[in-house]
């Protein structure tokens, strides 16, 4: 039987995320919209008794009461409404029927009658209110502009010229099943998020929502296991985007393309590279729910005060790691996955790309290596040379500048380490920097510089693109199909993708989400990916969603633990591993 659980906590080297190291200041109860519903109130109710107007005669209250549950995540009745407003019942009622007329009130229905029904802002009143939220707190800005000194958070909080993503509507029809949405997510701040929103965005969808959520390799495990059952266990499916070769190929997972034509999603919001990691064969498999940047954090005051500039290549991150390891202060160089199988396979295979080669043969585009996957690709793994040799003899010398668990070291810890004020630098990612760019209590705390991967002799600059897509399985029960992609639909949106960003995750899957004021205001972090977006070095080649890519880095990540440990030199770990991978592909 599978367990569902609605949180997940840490139990091993690659998390799962445990959403209680979060800052609380991100969580639903301090949203910005209910601070903001309750001066508004509070103003109209001051309004009210300074110049004797009558509240029963307009509709704010009303308004108000429609918001604020909205945001609470409860479904509210007519009479619940009536009496909340004080107001009379007919003048109420009328009230209700002007705001449905003006297309600012949603009814949904509660029954298959449709007797009876819960009342809902409209998407025109989220929308109208996401306006007035901006403009008020505008003006509440320059009135107080000469009362305060700018902060250094200052240039941060750039109004520009984005649009502000409003807040999300209820689905005008429920979605139709029978028992909650069943979700196998990803340990990690966006299935946090989604804990925390658990209520609204069941008010949301109008039905139940069950999650259970595992780190990385469990995951995996997890989906495969299920697409041998008759029918699946899960409605949705968060997939690393390098395993849809795999699971594309096998026929685990359902093409969405017959949806994305009938619904109008527009792709183009999503970054390109993950939009191709979700393709196989030219048909789409996913929608990205959590989209990273894999990249070079450092910590900029520490620099600053050794005079030591950010490092543009890989030998200037091993001077500057040097420089500043200082065992006896209980501060290393620098922190990153070492750790045996998955989390080392991950690093060679990123720090590759920053010596200029993918570790399969790709063909080339004008954007450098294509990694869109058809169904006759054919395998060739390229670890005998030259750049292959540099990465690993890299990744030993970076041994030398290491915290003593760096054998053990994977995704959370690296971040964690680095949050702890206990590494000057650390390779991570978007997907976990919520640990450092979000909790005003950890030593790295705006204090954190952001740069794509230091190259390699010869080599460009690269950030590695990773993330997770949400894609629905080939075993599904038939009736529930529809009803998953309405879940995808809404839980991919950028209405909800702004709200997993307000509640602790950065890995934002839409660009119109990265640009949003508010968003780019929570850390410096979204507009260094955003440049990294723009100068076109997300790519994701790095890791190329093709069939037996998590065979391929688990194999490279058992081997150069080898290596690592001193037990064989690099050129013959690379021999040995060059060999196993073209049995592995030989065999397939």
């Amino acid at each position: 039987m599978t367990r569902w659980t609605s949180r997940s906590t840490r139990t091993d080297p690659e998390g799962p995320f445990d959403r209680g190291e979060l800052s609380p200041r991100f969580g639903s109860a301090g949203h910005p919209n209910m601070r903001l519903i309750e001066l508004v109130e509070q103003f109209d109710v001051e309004l009210t008794e300074m110049l004797g107007l009558m509240r029963r005669q307009r509709g704010l209250s009303i308004i108000l009461c429609l918001l604020r549950n909205h945001f609470q995540g409860r479904a509210v009745t007519t009479s619940a409404v009536i009496s909340e407003s004080d107001m009379s019942y007919g003048t109420a009622i009328r009230m209700l029927d002007h705001l449905e007329n003006i297309g600012l009130l949603l009814k949904r229905p509660r029954t298959k009658s449709g007797r009876s029904y819960s009342l809902h802002p409209s998407e025109e009143l989220l929308r109208r209110w996401s306006m007035f939220s901006r403009l008020l707190s505008d003006e509440i800005g320059n009135f107080h502009a000469n009362a305060a000194a700018p902060t250094d958070d200052a240039s941060h909080e750039l109004p520009g010229e984005d649009a502000v993503v409003g807040p999300p509507t209820v689905l005008a029809e429920p979605l139709a099943l029978s028992s909650a949405v069943r979700l196998l997510l990803h340990a990690d701040p966006t299935s946090a998020g989604l804990d925390t929103l658990k209520k609204q965005l069941e008010l949301i969808l109008g039905t139940g929502i069950r999650t259970r959520a595992l780190s990385i390799d469990p995951l995996r495990r997890q989906i495969l296991e299920n697409a041998r059952l008759a029918q699946s266990r899960f409605d949705v499916v968060a997939v690393d985007l390098p395993w849809f070769g795999e699971m594309a190929s096998q026929g685990i997972l359902q093409p969405l393309d017959s949806y994305v034509t009938a619904t109008g999603v527009d792709l183009t919001d999503f970054h390109k590279d993950a939009i191709s990691s979700c393709t196989y064969d030219g048909r789409l498999f996913g929608i990205p729910i959590a989209t990273t940047a894999e990249i070079l954090v450092y910590r900029k005051d520490i620099l600053a005060e050794h005079g030591i500039p950010p490092p543009v290549t890989t030998d200037d991150l091993l001077r500057a790691a040097a420089s500043l390891h200082n065992p006896s202060a209980g501060r290393w160089g620098i922190s990153w996955n070492a750790a045996r199988g998955t989390p080392l396979g991950h690093s060679f295979m990123m720090i590759l790309a920053a010596f200029g080669q993918p570790v399969f043969e790709l063909p080339i585009g004008p954007d450098g290596p294509e990694a869109s996957v058809r169904e006759d690709w054919v395998a060739r793994p390229m670890l005998l040379t030259d750049p292959a040799l540099e990465t690993a003899e890299f990744l030993r010398n970076l041994m030398d500048y290491s915290p003593p668990n760096i054998l053990q070291m994977a995704w959370y810890d690296r971040a964690a380490t680095f949050a702890r004020g206990e590494s000057v630098f650390a390779y991570s990612h978007s997907l976990l920097a919520s640990l450092f760019e979000l909790n005003d209590h950890c030593t790295a705390y705006r204090n954190v510089g952001h740069l794509p991967h230091p190259h390699g002799p010869g080599a460009a600059a690269i950030s590695p693109l990773g993330g997770y897509a949400l894609a629905i399985p080939t075993n599904i029960a038939p009736r529930r199909s529809d009803a998953a992609w309405r879940a995808i639909l809404t839980l991919t949106s950028p209405e909800v993708s702004k709200l997993f960003a307000l509640n602790g995750s950065l890995a934002c899957s839409r660009r119109s989400v990265t640009h949003d004021p508010e968003v780019r205001a929570l850390s410096p972090l979204i507009d260094a990916q955003n440049a990294l977006d723009r100068d076109g070095l997300m790519r994701m080649w790095a890791r190329p969603p093709v069939p037996g890519l998590s065979d391929t880095i688990a194999i490279i990540g058992e081997e150069l633990h080898e290596m690592l440990r001193r037990k064989l030199p690099p050129k013959a770990v690379l021999e040995r591993t060059q060999m196993r991978l073209e049995n592995l592909y030989e065999g397939k």
